[in-house]
C-alpha cells in the first residue's frame, strides 16, 4: 500500500510541475500586459500602498552580525574536522 501511495504521489506531483510549466508562458504574458497597462498614477498609487504597509511593520535592530561565522564553526564541528575555525587573535 505504501509503494501505491508513494506511485500515486509522484503521478500528483509529476501533474502538478506539468500544470505549472503549461502555465508559466500565459503567466508571463500576463505580467508583461499587466505591466505594459499601468498608468504612471496607478505606479504611485502602488508604491504610496507599499510604503504605508512597510511603515506599519514592527521595527527590528539590525543583528550585529549575520550570523555567518558562527555557522562554518558549527558546520566545522559537526564535520568533526577539529580544527578551531575563528580567526587568530590579533596582537
Amino acid at each position: 500500500m505504501n509503494d501505491r501511495r508513494t506511485s500515486r504521489d509522484s503521478d500528483v506531483s509529476r501533474r502538478v510541475v506539468a500544470q505549472w510549466v503549461a502555465a508559466g508562458p500565459a503567466l508571463a504574458e500576463f505580467r508583461r500586459q499587466e505591466l505594459a497597462d499601468l498608468t504612471a498614477h496607478d505606479a504611485l498609487r502602488a508604491t504610496i500602498a507599499l510604503h504605508e504597509a512597510l511603515d506599519r511593520l514592527p521595527r527590528i535592530p539590525p543583528r550585529p552580525t549575520s550570523g555567518l561565522v558562527e555557522q562554518q564553526r558549527l558546520f566545522m564541528t559537526a564535520t568533526g574536522d577539529g580544527r578551531d575555525s575563528r580567526p587568530p587573535t590579533p596582537r
